[in-house]
């Protein structure tokens, strides 16, 4: 642990690996660090866990370090206060790992030039990495080096933050709609981002990094096997960072976002970005009347017949994640044309309509006077009655309106 002899530390800003900037410091970004590969780091136990957060670094030649510590310090010594005897060795090795310590890093200068075998052996067991330093190196400047990274990383996570909660201010302020809410939130996180109601239904989904058909296959089992919490947490067997969106007690739904790669963790960040979102989305829910349902119906249709769909298989994964039956059924697509009733009131009648007729579909406004229902019917059922006594029914109710068959889907792909 060499001193300064009468000389100023070099500018802690030269010694910064900008590799290590905007995120959280591991010991293996410490070891990487200039000011302490001068002393040439050797790691001889623990290497399984060199991914671990760097909360601090302490400086101790004292017997019992672990009473000074409060979990995430890199703990530098000489080796001077080590116990003669393995007992001692394994009661110091335990006191750190069980306070939290992220690693032990010695300096074989003095006491030691090699590494006790009863502090190797009990780092070993207890999975506390050992770090050795074969040459001296200042401990000081160590301390000075990490400390400014930490800090200067809390400051960037701290505007960050910041930065995150503005702009969900701007979207609620501008009276963004539950799209816009779950699009910005992919875009700030990088993550793949979806609604869903209380019947697992998943109504928006955003997809970052892979495609609508990843994301959403087999969409209401995986929801199923996620539990739900009262606050945000990482639930499930993928591990979905969760959170409810409610309001004074009544809960609509919840958003989700998806880990990446799949059992990827989740950091503060993102966090912080799912419970914004599920704000904005409680305030668009409050102030937009039209239904989640509705729009996501309106939403996947318009996209259906402006061919927005990246491949089949998205928009078949799209519609199964909104509640359609795929297993011996086929899709058809009806337009209704010049149908005069208000939009939210044609497409209740419309979707009565085919309940009555049991036949499950999507249904939704394409433009004024124009409505989309996407059929979902069984190989041997005939289309044609179907969409007669839906015309027949429709007529009475506006004359003039005109449906019109349009090119379906059966369950593998496009068909007539």
């Amino acid at each position: 642990m060499r001193e300064n002899a009468g000389t100023s530390p070099p500018p802690v800003t030269e010694s910064l690996d900008t590799r290590t900037t905007g995120r959280p410091l591991t010991v293996a970004d410490v070891l990487a660090l200039p000011v302490l590969a001068t002393g040439q780091p050797q790691v001889v136990a623990g290497a399984a866990h060199l991914d671990r957060l760097v909360r601090w670094v302490h400086i101790t030649e004292l017997t019992d370090p672990a009473s000074f510590l409060k979990g995430g310090e890199l703990v530098l010594t000489t080796g001077m206060p080590l116990p003669d005897d393995a007992a001692g060795v394994r009661r110091y090795v335990d006191e750190l790992t069980d306070v939290g310590a992220a690693a032990l890093v010695i300096e074989l200068v003095r006491r030691y030039h090699r590494p006790p075998e009863p502090l190797v052996q009990a780092c070993r067991t207890r999975g506390l990495p050992l770090i050795t330093l074969g040459k001296d190196v200042n401990f000081l400047e160590v301390t000075q080096v990490v400390h400014a990274l930490i800090l200067g990383n809390q400051a960037d996570a701290m505007r960050r933050t910041q930065r995150i909660h503005e702009a969900f201010s701007a979207l609620t302020l501008r009276g963004a709609g539950a799209e816009d809410v779950v699009r910005s939130a992919a875009e700030m996180s990088g993550r793949t981002v979806v609604l869903e109601n209380l019947v697992h239904q998943a109504l928006i989904c955003e997809p970052s990094g892979t495609t609508v058909e990843d994301a959403l296959t087999d969409w209401e089992r995986r929801s199923r096997m996620t539990p739900s919490r009262d606050h945000s947490a990482a639930l499930g067997p993928e591990a979905w960072l969760v959170v409810p969106v409610e309001y004074q007690g009544e809960r609509w739904g919840r958003v989700v976002m998806l880990p990446a790669p799949p059992g990827a963790g989740f950091g503060p960040e993102d966090i912080t970005v799912l419970e914004r979102t599920a704000m904005a989305l409680t305030i668009a829910r409050l102030t937009h009347p039209t239904p989640w349902e509705r729009t996501a119906h309106r939403s996947a249709l318009r996209d259906l017949a402006e061919q927005r769909h990246h491949s089949p298989e998205d928009a078949r994964a799209r519609f199964v994640a909104l509640g359609l039956p795929t297993e011996d059924s086929r899709f058809l697509a009806v337009l209704v044309a010049g149908y005069t009733g208000e939009g939210a009131e044609s497409e209740g009648w419309l979707s009565r309509e085919l309940r009555t007729a049991g036949v499950p579909a999507l249904v939704g406004e394409l433009a004024p006077a124009r409505l989309g229902a996407l059929l979902v019917l069984r190989p041997s059922q005939s289309w044609r009655p179907t969409v007669e006594r839906l015309a027949r029914n429709l007529l009475d109710q506006t004359p003039g309106a005109c449906p019109e068959t349009c090119a379906g889907w059966n369950g593998s792909g496009p068909g007539r």
